[in-house]
């Protein structure tokens, strides 16, 4: 666990925020070198709101198991990791999200990463609009649906 704690540390973006797979090292101008026609954005990385989700949860979870290994530097990326989020969120009150249903996922997520450092619907306006924006997303049946056309 430990060694997973040293790797994610690493990959910490200046943003705060967290890639998919290493940190951005790349400039945006090598997007114009994109030889593929169907896919943009694929020449550098970026930080997702869903990466850094699964960040901040991991670490918050592995400090609670051993609050003494790497405590300062676990405490600076989730800061860091939550500022990434908080700076993030869209005014309506979810989060952009790049790998499943856009918002709905990378919403949900997010209020779990909240959750993890303390952020609860008692104690967070942030996570407030968020649980105003999914109730507003919520279909007649219970459940949520998302359509690329945004409302």
């Amino acid at each position: 666990m430990r060694d997973a704690v040293d790797i994610i540390l690493s990959l910490q973006n200046p943003s705060g925020g967290f890639s998919s797979y290493e940190p951005i090292r790349g400039h945006l101008w090598l997007e114009q070198l994109n030889p593929a026609e169907v896919f943009g954005g694929i020449m550098t990385e970026y930080a997702y709101p869903e990466c850094t989700s699964a960040c901040v949860t991991a670490l918050a979870e592995f400090a609670r198991r051993q609050p003494t290994y790497r405590a300062a530097e676990i405490a600076h990326a989730r800061a860091e990791g939550v500022r990434y989020l908080h700076d993030s969120q869209k005014p309506e009150g979810g989060w952009f999200g790049s790998w499943a249903i856009c918002f709905t996922y990378s919403t949900m997520f997010v209020l779990g990463a909240l959750a993890s450092v303390g952020e609860t619907y008692e104690t967070s306006a942030r996570v407030r609009r968020a649980c105003a924006f999914l109730l507003d997303k919520q279909m007649a049946d219970g459940g949520w649906g998302e359509s690329y056309m945004v409302r």
